[in-house]
C-alpha cells in the first residue's frame, strides 16, 4: 500500500475511529493478538477496506525476529505503507510511530505504532491503550 496506490478512507472514518479506539481501550497488549503492528494494521483495514499483509508470529520472540528481519519498525512500515511524513505532520486517523514515554517504566524508550486521535496517539499498552503525546511522534503514514 504505497503512497501512489493508497486507498481512500471510508466516508465514515471518524465514526469508525471512535469505535475502534473504544473497542480496544481496555484490551491489554498481547504479542500474538493485540500489539502495535496488529493495532495499526487493523485500523488501516477498517478505515480503507485494504488489508495490510502481516507475517505470522505467535509471541514476543517471533515478533522480534520478524521486526529484525525487515530492518526495524520504521523500515517495515516504509516497505508496506510507503514513505512516511514527519511525525509532527500527523493528522487524525494517521498511523504514527512513537517513542513511548517514561511514565510506562517497562516500555520506556521503546517505539510503537499507534493511531493519531488529535493531540495524542493511542497505542497498545500493558492494560489497554496508552495515550502518547504527539511530541513523541517520529514518523507518520497517511491513512
Amino acid at each position: 500500500m504505497h503512497d501512489a496506490v493508497r486507498p481512500p478512507r471510508c466516508e465514515d472514518w471518524k465514526v469508525r475511529l471512535d469505535a475502534y479506539v473504544a473497542l480496544h481501550r481496555a484490551t491489554p497488549f498481547d504479542w500474538a493478538l493485540h500489539n502495535c503492528v496488529t493495532f495499526a494494521a487493523g485500523w488501516i483495514e477498517l478505515a480503507t477496506g485494504h488489508a495490510v499483509q502481516l507475517p505470522p508470529y505467535d509471541g514476543a520472540l517471533s515478533a522480534h525476529r520478524r521486526i529484525d528481519a525487515v530492518g526495524g519498525l520504521l523500515a517495515g512500515a516504509r516497505d508496506r505503507l510507503g514513505a512516511p511524513v514527519p511525525g509532527t505532520f500527523a493528522q487524525c486517523g494517521d498511523v504514527v510511530l512513537v517513542r513511548l514515554p517514561s511514565t510506562e517504566e517497562s516500555l520506556e524508550g521503546r517505539r510503537a505504532f499507534g493511531v493519531c486521535i488529535g493531540p495524542t496517539v493511542v497505542a497498545p499498552g500493558p492494560t489497554g491503550l496508552l495515550r502518547v503525546p504527539m511530541v513523541q511522534a517520529e514518523a507518520a503514514w497517511r491513512v
